[in-house]
């Protein structure tokens, strides 16, 4: 799977550390009281410059984990067209930026499971973009795609 978002920040209302641009995958995404598991990856770009991988069973719980660093290497400027794209395939997980007319790939991440105890997410059935506290923010592409493996690749795993 592999969600593309290219994006304009231009104004925001004292937004949260949390708050930026959020790319989900959710493969489970009925809320329900009995059964409240959500398994999402996330990928984030924080408006403080973070670009980062969370992973999500049980939504609005505290159970998210990151398990990539948190350096602010990744500047989110105002009034600047940025593009990201976020790749999950099985249990990996890519962060691609676009950077000097190519893409960079400044995340990866293979969840094997030791990422929270709980099992990789394999399966992704919805994908969403979200901000918080933005007052301006605006998509200018937005796109989702499957990735199909080749036949060396398969015969690797």
């Amino acid at each position: 799977l592999e969600i593309f978002v290219e994006y304009l920040h231009m104004a925001e209302n004292n937004p949260p550390s949390y708050a930026g641009l959020e790319i989900g995958a959710r493969s489970i995404h009925k809320i329900q009281r009995e059964n409240p598991k959500v398994p999402t990856y996330y990928l984030k770009h924080t408006f403080d410059g973070r670009l980062f991988f969370e992973k999500e069973w049980i939504h609005g719980s505290q159970s998210t984990k990151q398990p990539n660093s948190q350096d602010k290497s990744y500047p989110f400027q105002k009034g600047v067209w940025l593009s990201i794209r976020f790749r999950i395939f099985e249990n990996r997980l890519e962060g691609f930026q676009w950077r000097d007319n190519d893409w960079v790939l400044v995340r990866s991440y293979t969840d094997t499971g030791s990422w929270d105890g709980n099992a990789p997410i394999i399966e992704g059935t919805s994908c969403f973009i979200r901000t918080d506290n933005v007052t301006d923010f605006r998509i200018r592409r937005f796109s989702i795609r499957q990735i199909l493996r080749t036949m060396n690749e398969r015969l690797k795993i």
